[in-house]
């Protein structure tokens, strides 16, 4: 099994680690890892990244099955934090902290495997995804149409090009459109990466 190591990005943004978070934070750094490793006892799943990407750029991670691409992403995530280096969002060392609060901060992903609500529309996943993220995100009753969280869903809608798929249930939707509908999800509250 091939496993992710020394990814350094190319081009004008690559650089050597900045020091402390104030010069992170001048230099427009979403995202930043230093040395991430990922291990699993004797398996080193992902080796030593070290990446930096800048606030609106865009990158791609490619390698074989099995070569530690989502173990990375989980790293990054917090689903499986790194058991060696550091991760920075923003400017902000979040390594130690659990998913929800890495969410909380504005960081999203979506899965391999679809983790949508089947047996209900895609405008009510879309909402679940806009109250889970909102204050008072307990309260689910449904608000008025005028409310921030019903026009969050209708943008949602508009945005992910499913508002004409609304009432459908999800377990109706083929496999494309619901990877647009955890796109949307993920969307939900503006996240910053």
């Amino acid at each position: 099994m091939a496993a992710v190591t020394s990814l350094r990005t190319t081009g004008p943004r690559a650089h050597a680690p900045q020091a402390g978070a104030a010069a992170q934070l001048l230099s427009g750094d979403a995202l930043r890892l230093d040395g991430v490793t990922r291990a699993f006892g004797a398996l080193r799943a992902v080796d030593d990244v070290s990446i930096t990407v800048a606030a609106g750029q865009k990158y791609a991670v490619l390698g074989s099955n099995g070569a530690g691409k989502t173990t990375l992403f989980n790293a990054i995530t917090g689903d499986f934090p790194p058991t060696a280096g550091r991760i920075h969002f923003f400017g902000e060392d979040i390594t130690d902290l659990p998913p929800h609060e890495r969410i909380r901060k504005g960081l999203r992903r979506t899965y391999q495997s679809s983790l949508l609500f089947r047996d209900l529309t895609v405008r009510d996943n879309l909402f679940l995804a806009v109250r889970g993220v909102a204050n008072g995100r307990f309260s689910f009753l449904r608000p008025r149409p005028g409310h921030a969280s019903s026009v969050a869903t209708r943008d949602l809608l508009e945005r992910t090009r499913l508002a004409h798929i609304a009432n459908e249930r999800v377990a109706n939707l083929a496999h494309g459109q619901q990877r647009q509908l955890e796109i949307g999800m993920a969307l939900a509250g503006a996240p910053r990466l």
